[in-house]
C-alpha cells in the first residue's frame, strides 16, 4: 500500500482559532480536522498517512478518533504547542513509533499513551515531574528525549526493562540520585545528565579547578562583526548555529547558542566544559579563541573538514548514516588514526572526570586530504565522579559508544580490504578489550598506544 508522508502546517497566528470545522456528510468532524490541517483530500489519504507534523499550531488536544483516521501513522511530531499532557489517544495508534511533543506544557503523561512499539519519545523542554510505570512495556524504546524537565526520580523498576534502549537525555532536571537501574542497561550508549543535583556540587569544584587552571574565563573578543547572524552558516544542533566569520583577516567559527535549554542540555553547561577541554591543547579537539560580546564562542576555522556521517535518520533512529564512498573518504590506515587519535581523547577527557554523551561519528570531523580528525561538539558533556559507583557506569556507557564507532569503521573500510587468508587483526583486539566489562579508556589507551597502523 502507497504511503504519505504530510508537510508540516504552516503556524498559526496566535488569535486562529482551531475550532473543528463543521463536518459534512460524509465525513466526520475529526476527519475534517485533520483534513484541514494536512493539505490532504479525502479518508483515504489520511490511511495512508505514515507522518503527521503539527508543529505550532496552538493545540491542546488531538483527536479521539486519530487512531482509525490515521491506522498507519508511525511518526507524529507535536512541539510547541500548549498540551497539558500528552494525549492518551497517541496510545491508540497501533504503528506508532516516533513521538515528539518538545517544547509544550506537558506536566502529565498518562499511562495508556505508552504502548510497546514505542522507539522513539521526544518530551524535551516540558514541566514532567515523574514518569510513569507504564514506561516499562515500551520494550522497543531505543531513544528517549527528557531533558529540561522537573524530574526529581525515575521509575526504577520499569526502567530496568527497557532493554533496548541505547540513548537517553536527562539533562537539565532535578535528579538528586544516579539513575543506577538506568546505567546499567546493556544498550546504553549514549547518555546526558548536566545540571542535575546528583551533579551539581562536582560541577561547581570543577568549574572553579577549570578557572584556576586557565586564569580566567573565555577572553571576551571586542568585535561586533563576531555576532554578525547574516554570515555563512556552517552547521545547525540542537544548541545553536555555528557560522563562518572573519575575526583580524581570517575566518573563525562562531558558535551562537538558541534558547536556555536544548535536547542535550545548556549552553552554559557546554561553555564550562569547553573551557576546560581547552585547556587540554589536544590536536584532536578544536581550538577554542573566546567568546563574543554576546556570548556565542569563537573557535578555529576548520577549512576542507567534513563530517565522518550524517546523524542518524527516521529509520536508523541511533544509528548515524555514513556517506556511500566512505571508504573512498577514509583508507584503512587513516580509520586508525580516527580511532586512535580519539581514543586518546577520550581518555583525557575521563581523565578530567569528563564525559562527551554524544560521541557519534556525526560529531567527529576529518581532513580526507591530511588525515586529520577533531572532535566537535560538547554540547551534551557533563563532569562526573570518576570514583564514584555511577562513575564507572558513565566511562562504561561512552566505550559503548566508542565501541559502536570502531565497529562501524571496522566493517564500512576495514573488512573489504582483507584478505581471505586474514585471520587476525588489531581492529578485532580493540573491539575486543571495547567489550571487557568494567575496563576503562585509560586501559585501552596504553594497550594500545604503541600499536602502529595495522
Amino acid at each position: 500500500m502507497a504511503t504519505v508522508d504530510v508537510l508540516q502546517r504552516q503556524p498559526v497566528e496566535d488569535d486562529e482559532t482551531i475550532s473543528v470545522v463543521p463536518s459534512s456528510d460524509t465525513t466526520t468532524a475529526s476527519e475534517d480536522w485533520l483534513l484541514q490541517r494536512t493539505n490532504l483530500s479525502c479518508r483515504n489519504d489520511l490511511s495512508k498517512l505514515v507522518k503527521l507534523e503539527l508543529a505550532h499550531c496552538n493545540l491542546t488536544s488531538l483527536p479521539d478518533e486519530l487512531s482509525t483516521l490515521l491506522p498507519n501513522m508511525e511518526i507524529l511530531f507535536c512541539p510547541q504547542n500548549p498540551f497539558l499532557q500528552v494525549p492518551t489517544v497517541i496510545g491508540k495508534c497501533p504503528k506508532l513509533r516516533m513521538v515528539s511533543f518538545k517544547e509544550c506544557q506537558v506536566e502529565w503523561i498518562p499511562p495508556e499513551a505508552l504502548q510497546p512499539q514505542l522507539q522513539w519519545l521526544i518530551v524535551t523542554g516540558n514541566r514532567l515531574r515523574e514518569i510513569p510505570e507504564t514506561i516499562g512495556r515500551c520494550v522497543k524504546l531505543q531513544k528517549c528525549m527528557l531533558s529540561g524537565n522537573r524530574l526529581e526520580t525515575l521509575p526504577f523498576t520499569a526502567i530496568s526493562k527497557l532493554q533496548h534502549l541505547e540513548l537517553i537525555r536527562l539533562a537539565c532536571n532535578q535528579l538528586k540520585e544516579a539513575p543506577m537501574e538506568l546505567l546499567r542497561l546493556s544498550n546504553l550508549r549514549w547518555a546526558a545528565f548536566a545540571s542535575n543535583p546528583f551533579l551539581q556540587t562536582l560541577t561547581q569544584n570543577e568549574t572553579s579547578s577549570s578557572i584556576e587552571k586557565n586564569g580566567s574565563f573565555l577572553p571576551i573578543l571586542d568585535d561586533p562583526t563576531l555576532d554578525d547572524t547574516t554570515a555563512e552558516i556552517l552547521g545547525k544542533g540542537a544548541g545553536g548555529v555555528t557560522r563562518k566569520v572573519y575575526y583580524q583577516d581570517r575566518p573563525v567559527a562562531v558558535k551562537t547558542f538558541v534558547g536556555e535549554i536544548t535536547s542535550d542540555g545548556s549552553p552554559q553547561d557546554e561553555k564550562t566544559i569547553n573551557v576546560a577541554v581547552a585547556a587540554l591543547q589536544d590536536p584532536a579537539l578544536i581550538e577554542l579563541l573566546g567568546e563574543t560580546l554576546q556570548g556565542a564562542l569563537v573557535m578555529e576555522f576548520l577549512d576542507g573538514y567534513q563530517a565522518l556521517a550524517g546523524p542518524p535518520s527516521f529509520d536508523t533512529c541511533t544509528r548515524d548514516v555514513y556517506p556511500e564512498n566512505i571508504s573512498g573518504l577514509v583508507s584503512p590506515e587513516f580509520a586508525w588514526t580516527i580511532v586512535s587519535d580519539l581514543l586518546r581523547v577520550l581518555t583525557r577527557l575521563h581523565g578530567l572526570g569528563i564525559c562527551h554523551a554524544d560521541f557519534y561519528a556525526h560529531n567527529i570531523l576529518i581532513h580526507p586530504a591530511l588525515e586529520k580528525v577533531k572532535l566537535s561538539d560538547f554540547g551534551a558533556a557533563f563532569y562526573y565522579d570518576v570514583a564514584s559507583d555511577y562513575g564507572k557506569a558513565i566511562q562504561g556507557i561512552e566505550l559503548k559508544a566508542f565501541a559502536v564507532l570502531v565497529q562501524e569503521l571496522f566493517d564500512l573500510i576495514v573488512v573489504p580490504s582483507l584478505t581471505s587468508q586474514t585471520t587476525h587483526h588489531p581492529w578485532m583486539d580493540l573491539l575486543e578489550q571495547c567489550q571487557k566489562p568494567n575496563v576503562t579508556f585509560a586501559e585501552i589507551h596504553s594497550k594500545f598506544v604503541a600499536t602502529s597502523n595495522p
